[in-house]
């Protein structure tokens, strides 16, 4: 069975990588995964099915038609891992860039991610 990666893991980060994105050398502040789960999010005033391109402990590349204004508040639940309210920071062209805020656990999961 392939590995699937947990919430622990992709919010575990390591003090040289915070250190090289701070620095400059590395923009990126957390390690990007591909989301291989069910996903929706809440745009448009409402739940609609997405895809996640990647994920990150700081927010998610969304693909999606539906494209609210940058700084609209939304939130992206992944199945069986949580649902993460965020701001969507700019478009691209198959969707989104939505950057987290808080993060809830879901009951019943086994992880949880950590504020960007």
């Amino acid at each position: 069975m392939p590995h699937r990666t947990t919430t622990q893991e992709i919010g575990r980060q390591t003090v040289q990588q915070v250190s090289e994105a701070l620095s400059g050398s590395d923009r990126r502040q957390y390690e990007r995964y591909p989301c291989p789960y069910y996903a929706q999010a809440f745009l448009a005033r409402q739940w609609r099915d997405c895809g996640v391109a990647d994920i990150s402990a700081g927010g998610a590349l969304l693909e999606t038609t539906n494209c609210p204004p940058v700084d609209d508040m939304n939130a992206l639940f992944v199945e069986d891992v949580a649902e993460m309210p965020g701001v969507v920071i700019r478009h691209t062209g198959d969707g989104l860039a939505l950057r987290f805020d808080f993060f809830f656990r879901r009951p019943g999961t086994r992880g949880v991610l950590m504020s960007a």
